[in-house]
């Protein structure tokens, strides 16, 4: 098994990721995962053979299979992910002390309870196979689960997900296609409930089907963020204001969302995201820090509400999600071939906007240059008939004053 990174020497990214990568070399460095990486300048055979159009892509090579990686690139969620596809999709539990590991280590995990030999455990492996790139799939005998308190009452053969600290079971009748059901059970349930929302797991999310209610927060100033650190941001105001602001945003929407699961959780889907550009895409315009923002999944429209982000309330919030609802609030943007011109209008302005500010030398050189050469040529296709006008004039004055002297 190999864990290969393809780059280009010139790319940003992949330069901000280069230590990132080392230590995930160094933390994989006594397992059986091999971790690699790729000049696409020097071999562009092999990344044309992988179909790397995008620096850097990290791929996971398993036998014949390519996976890609599309979360968080930190050393965590790198390592972790490697370590989950370099298991078997679906993980046994020996013994109860496996299970309360497992839940120490993981926030989101599926369990299957029965035996190896049903319909339901086929099942639950294929979506295993299919989902092992985001999820952790585990199975348990029923003897061993009878030695676990939460465990002991189940009958018969069942599929659950651990997650926000409790078991939850899938529901599937008699008279429901089981693959089916179970299949939209696990798209469903495969996130926590206030998860961070990146490029790599938003269209993932999208799909569970819901509406997308996202804090709009700034990584540098949101990221980390531990109960200790809010403790002294309100008893001590340690923290710049900005940071309370955030801070205080975020604790907001994980109140609503505890204290209101059952009225909202088939209807929403809560996440907070760090990089603003993703909401700003998705709004078509710059948003304030923070912001919130309801994406609807199906038709790719948003919401926004109409008060100061700072002076939201619980209440102002549930009554906003009540009218989205309802369908008694403006629905933004879309999906539409416009909408999606626009975008790409707005996403190119503002990337040019970005490099400007980055380095506005190098902005000027890239399309300076261009238009430079394209200047000139316009210039010498609209001048020359003015020149070759001006040559006949020189030669028609010269042919009248020798007419003159003669």
């Amino acid at each position: 098994m190999w864990f290969v990174k393809f780059y280009a020497p010139w790319c940003g990214h992949c330069k901000k990721l280069e230590p990132v990568w080392n230590q995930v070399a160094q933390s994989l460095h006594s397992s059986s995962v091999r971790v690699g990486r790729v000049d696409c300048t020097r071999y562009t055979s092999v990344a044309n053979e992988y179909k790397v159009s995008a620096f850097p892509t990290l791929l996971f090579l398993k036998g014949e299979k390519v996976y890609v990686y599309n979360g968080d690139r930190t050393k965590e969620e790198i390592v972790d992910f490697a370590v989950r596809m370099a298991g078997p999709p679906v993980r046994q539990f020996e013994n109860p002390e496996d299970i309360l590991d497992a839940k120490k280590k993981h926030l989101v995990f599926f369990l299957y309870v029965g035996s190896t030999e049903t319909e339901l455990r086929e099942i639950y492996e294929q979506l295993a196979t299919s989902f092992q790139t985001s999820n952790y799939f585990y199975s348990v005998s029923p003897e061993i689960a009878k030695e676990i308190e939460e465990l002991n009452a189940l009958k018969g053969p069942q599929s659950l997900v651990f997650k926000d600290g409790i078991y939850n079971k899938a529901k599937i009748s008699e008279t429901e296609d089981a693959n089916a059901t179970l299949t939209k059970w696990v798209v469903k349930e495969r996130f926590v409930l206030f998860p961070k929302i990146s490029h790599g797991n938003l269209q993932p999310v999208l799909s569970v089907g819901k509406f997308l209610v996202l804090a709009v927060l700034e990584e540098n100033k949101a990221n980390s963020i531990t109960p200790t650190m809010a403790k002294c941001v309100y008893e001590t105001g340690c923290l710049s204001v900005y940071h309370n602001i955030l801070i205080r945003f975020r604790n907001l929407l994980s109140e609503l969302i505890k204290n209101n699961k059952d009225k909202y959780y088939e209807y929403f889907q809560f996440g907070w995201i760090g990089q603003p550009e993703i909401a700003n895409s998705i709004a078509m315009m710059l948003l304030p820090i923070p912001s919130l923002l309801i994406i609807n999944s199906t038709t790719y429209q948003y919401y926004l509400p109409d008060d100061d982000p700072e002076q939201l309330t619980v209440e102002v919030i549930t009554n906003f999600l009540d009218q989205i609802l309802n369908n008694t609030v403006t629905a933004y943007g879309g999906d539409t071939f416009l909408v999606r011109l626009y975008r790409a209008y707005f996403e190119a302005k503002t990337s040019l906007a970005d490099m400007w500010r980055g380095n506005p030398v190098l902005t000027a050189v890239l399309f300076g240059m261009p238009l430079g050469f394209l200047s000139l040529i316009c210039y010498s296709i609209c001048c020359s008939d003015i020149l070759e006008a001006s040559e006949e004039d020189e030669l028609v004055d010269r042919e009248r004053r020798h007419v003159k002297k003669e």
